[in-house]
């Protein structure tokens, strides 16, 4: 019998068909890639170049022009200050004055070496000048407001807007088309004349522009290696890097084509010849008041930083396509098309963030248990992902301070909340201590939701802690958070920020309004919008400045901040609520009590909602200032005995300030139950001592009880219930219930091993105040 041999079936053929065409489509993608890489590196170098050498040019620019106006302007002071000096010793001030200040017929020279003086008065009216022409026909007498743009710039800034100076670029003038000149103005402090002019003639102004140009060029750099050139029109170099020392003339450049035929701005090839050798650069220029500033830069730099990005992007292209081969050689090798494609596309929606995809379409038991995997994986994410919002809120709200929190003064009280749209919030509020008798306050609102706005915001939390913390004044401390904040925001995320630093000892409050809602401020008994100038929003722009003012706080006085998730709640027909609302509900408040104030706007925003979806953050903090406070210290044995003397120390101090006795009455009640329970309970069998504070101010009497007995809050003991029988009730409780009927306010915290107990109560004469 003969057996017939039949070959195995193998796949090699087809794997090897498979391997061959997906490393030819990988080695074709990776040289497309490359020389895609190679155009765009090549495109983007050219375009750094060309940004650089503006910005370089405008630079120079910038700065000759900074540096001619500041030049022309202490000329301007010095005149103003010499006829102001003069006109204090009655001295004439008149035409032959002010000729004589310029008089170059004197042997020492001009007094001032300008070519013209004017003196104008209130009325724009150019009263005396060193030039005749002005005070006489045909131009006598010269209103400035009526002769041009030009003289009529100097009007309006110096008496319409009260500027103290002012100057203009070099340009001709208004009523001698034909003279170029450049003038400066300074505010007079005497009679009817409200400003002295001073003005260059063209000689003047090249002479005094060239020694700035050469100053200011001389460490001028483009890139690592490039150069600045000024030259005059007739192609005279007259200011370089230092670099470039070896450039007496434009034409020993020997780039290509004729300056008179370039183009400002326009970026141009050529070559310059250095020591002998010719180099490739990359220029542009601009003229400026007959100069041409000609910024540089070498081809080998451009070409250095293109071709490192190309090295880099190149190296990681043959590491992922290398993967991308080995990847989807594996999956084609081992998987079916179909139940592949599904689970692609189901990880895709997956991985673009629904992870509520759900996988249940297969032909195998394979791709059966692989949905089932990952279905259960999608799960477990889906669970850890809410849970990660969870942890993300509880870490962004106790980088928050407490809500209501206790410190060693009763200057103040402060309260906070905020109730955020997302799971994770952008808003947030700081308060902290500087030094020992100044208290910061801010609140800000980050521009987006979610995790990154949170990021955002603990950063910028952060920085202006730490700044502040190390003595920085508010504005300097805002300026360094700006600058900070704008680095590396690829995001172009922004906070509004309002920072207030408290001296509670004198209520002078230094503030900054980084582009924030304006505070509401209580004076007199009642609210206000403290309408000051706001700033830029941090994050927005490097060199933005930032502006520190003043505010003077009074006893009584309350500042109230909050962010627009407050003013731009919305009901279900769009309406907001609104700043009109937010005033008159907050004067409906009558309390100093910063938690009542807030619990009171928040409810009625809320309310005005009614039930509409929260749309952004709603944060909110009250500030109460209570002036000066009389502060009184006792401390006794923690036994029953010692109440007798501290009661008469207390009653006896409270009358020498003058309190109500009926006020002192109900203060004693409260003491006696707090100073029995500390002297009964907190030691036990061990000795020690309980410490009192008293703190009077004229807005509120505070006491302040404390021992080092076990934890302990006695405000957690259940209120008697006052509307049963004196026989039906549980003994204890109705000590704490007085407490908390009598006093206005009443905190207890565990610190440094103690019980600290305070209670607040507001004088009669203050509380309520409208």
């Amino acid at each position: 019998m003969c057996k017939i041999s039949c070959p195995k079936r193998n796949n090699w053929k087809i794997s090897l068909i498979l391997q061959f065409s997906l490393f030819a489509t990988v080695v074709v993608a990776y040289i497309a890639m490359a020389a895609f890489t190679n155009r765009i590196q090549t495109t983007i170098a050219n375009n750094n170049a060309h940004n650089v050498l503006i910005n370089d040019v405008n630079d120079v620019t910038n700065d000759v022009q900074d540096r001619s106006d500041e030049n022309l302007l202490n000329i301007t002071r010095n005149i103003t200050n010499h006829i102001n000096t003069s006109h204090q010793a009655s001295e004439t001030i008149d035409n032959d004055y002010l000729e004589a200040l310029i008089d170059t017929s004197n042997p020492d020279g001009p007094l001032f070496d300008v070519q013209e003086i004017n003196i104008i008065d209130n009325n724009g009216i150019l009263v005396y000048s060193s030039n005749p022409i002005w005070v006489n026909p045909p131009f006598y007498p010269f209103d400035m407001r009526a002769h041009g743009e030009q003289p009529k710039q100097f009007v309006d800034a110096i008496i319409d807007n009260g500027l103290d100076e002012f100057v203009q670029e070099y340009r001709k003038t208004g009523g001698q088309d034909e003279v170029p000149m450049k003038y400066a103005a300074k505010k007079l402090n005497f009679d009817n004349f409200a400003f002295v002019q001073v003005g260059y003639d063209s000689e003047h102004f090249y002479e005094d522009l060239e020694d700035i140009i050469s100053k200011t060029v001389k460490n001028a750099h483009v890139g690592e290696t490039g150069f600045v050139i000024v030259s005059d029109a007739n192609g005279n170099v007259v200011g370089s890097t230092d670099v470039s020392d070896w450039a007496k003339e434009i034409t020993d450049l020997q780039y290509e084509g004729n300056i008179n035929n370039l183009e400002n701005g326009k970026l141009y090839k050529g070559t310059v010849k250095v020591d002998g050798q010719i180099k490739h650069v990359r220029f542009l220029f601009k003229e400026k008041e007959g100069y041409y500033i000609t910024a540089f830069m070498f081809e080998d730099e451009i070409n250095f930083n293109r071709d490192m990005s190309i090295y880099i992007a190149t190296y990681e292209q043959f590491i992922i396509f290398g993967l991308i081969y080995f990847i989807v050689y594996g999956i084609f090798n081992h998987f079916v098309f179909h139940d592949l494609e599904n689970v692609n596309n189901g990880l895709k929606k997956i991985s673009e963030g629904n992870l509520n995809v759900e996988l249940n379409s297969h032909y195998s038991k394979e791709f059966g248990e692989l949905n089932n995997s990952i279905n259960e994986t999608v799960r477990t994410l889906k669970a850890i992902n809410e849970k990660e919002m969870e942890n993300a809120k509880a870490i962004q709200m106790g980088a928050l301070p407490a809500k209501e929190a206790y410190f060693d003064t009763h200057h103040f009280d402060i309260y906070a909340e905020m109730k955020t749209a997302k799971q994770v919030g952008g808003d947030f509020y700081d308060y902290f201590p500087i030094g020992t008798n100044k208290f910061a306050i801010l609140i800000a609102d980050v521009s987006g939701k979610g995790i990154p706005a949170a990021l955002f915001m603990m950063r910028t939390k952060s920085l202006i802690k730490s700044l502040l913390e190390t003595g920085m004044s508010v504005d300097e401390a805002v300026n360094h958070t700006n600058k900070q904040l704008c680095q590396n925001n690829d995001a172009k995320m922004f906070v509004t920020c309002w920072i207030g630093i408290i001296d509670y000892e004198t209520g002078v409050v230094e503030y900054v309004n980084a582009g924030h809602n304006p505070p509401l401020i209580k004076q007199n008994g009642h609210f206000n919008y403290l309408n000051s100038k706001a700033n830029l929003v941090m994050g927005g722009l490097a060199k933005a400045p930032y502006q520190k003012h003043i505010l003077q706080l009074n006893s009584g006085d309350v500042i109230f901040l909050y962010t627009d998730g407050i003013t731009e709640a919305k009901t279900f027909d769009s309406t907001m609520y609104g700043e009109d609302r937010l005033l008159e509900n907050i004067n409906n408040i009558d309390t100093l009590d910063p938690q009542k104030l807030i619990n009171g706007v928040l409810d009625d925003t809320l309310k005005f909602v009614n039930g509409f979806e929260q749309s952004d953050d709603m944060t909110l903090l009250a500030f109460s200032y209570y002036s000066y406070a009389k502060r009184y210290k006792y401390e006794y044995k923690g036994v029953i005995s010692s109440f007798s003397k501290a009661k008469e120390d207390l009653i006896n101090d409270l009358t020498n300030e003058n309190i109500d006795k009926d006020m002192i009455n109900q203060i004693i009640i409260c003491y006696d139950e707090i100073f029995s329970n500390c002297a009964k309970y907190a030691y036990g069998e061990k000795e020690g001592n309980i410490k009192v504070l008293l703190d009077i101010s004229p807005m509120q009497i505070a006491l302040t009880i404390s021992d080092n007995g076990e934890p302990f809050n006695p405000l957690e003991k259940e209120d008697a219930d006052v509307s049963l029988k004196l026989n039906e009730r549980k003994v204890g409780g109705l000590g704490i219930y007085m407490v908390k009927n009598f006093m206005d306010q009443y905190h207890y915290y565990y610190q440094d091993k103690q019980n600290v107990l305070i209670m607040q109560k507001y004088r009669p004469s203050k509380k309520g105040e409208k």
